[in-house]
């Protein structure tokens, strides 16, 4: 037997025989700054789910995640996903009074909210950060937090990109002790 059948095998996708329901299969390769919301998503949709960073060992970085779901729920971890990623199928957006239908857009916001700030924590002078921190920031004002985040949580959340926004852009002291703040918050949820 070669060492591909081998490999095959343990996982549990081997050729020619029926594949197992039970095994992990790879149900998406996404951004790692939105493979943790997506995989509370799908958890939250009653769907087993569980993300790995993959690590570039040439580049020493982790920059995308695979989310692996069992095989007999790929066919539902697909659509969800598609639907917590892009929005309804038809082209429809999600109802902003459907707490299930808006979680997956509110969880990669707030992964990105914690992007944003972390940059500009590093460089609180950047005028292109700024703008993009203020992109992340509007898109959480006026949402319902997401599964696994207190409504005081989320408020918090309000007020820190809030202090940030509302900063004299000329100070960067503020500026960055408002970013790293949130960042901080953020750190426990994404």
């Amino acid at each position: 037997m070669g060492l591909g059948r081998r490999f095959l095998r343990a996982l549990g996708a081997t050729e020619g025989e029926a594949a197992d329901p039970r095994a992990l299969v790879d149900a998406a390769v996404v951004p790692l700054s939105q493979g943790p919301m997506l995989v509370a998503g799908l958890q939250a949709r009653g769907i087993s789910a569980v993300g790995v960073e993959s690590f570039n060992v040439i580049t020493d970085t982790r920059s995308q995640m695979r989310i692996m779901v069992v095989r007999a729920d790929l066919a539902a971890a697909t659509a969800a996903l598609e639907v917590l990623r892009h929005g309804e199928p038809d082209g429809r957006q999600p109802d902003p009074d459907d707490p299930d239908a808006t979680d997956g857009r509110a969880q990669a916001a707030m992964a990105d909210l914690f992007l944003a700030a972390d940059r500009l924590w590093h460089a609180p002078g950047d005028p292109q950060l700024l703008s993009e921190f203020d992109r992340q920031a509007e898109l959480i004002v006026g949402t319902s937090p997401p599964f696994g985040v207190e409504p005081s949580a989320w408020e918090h959340v309000a007020s820190l990109c809030a202090a940030v926004v509302d900063a004299d852009p000329g100070d960067e002291d503020l500026v960055e002790a408002g970013a790293l703040a949130l960042r901080s918050f953020l750190r426990d949820y994404v």
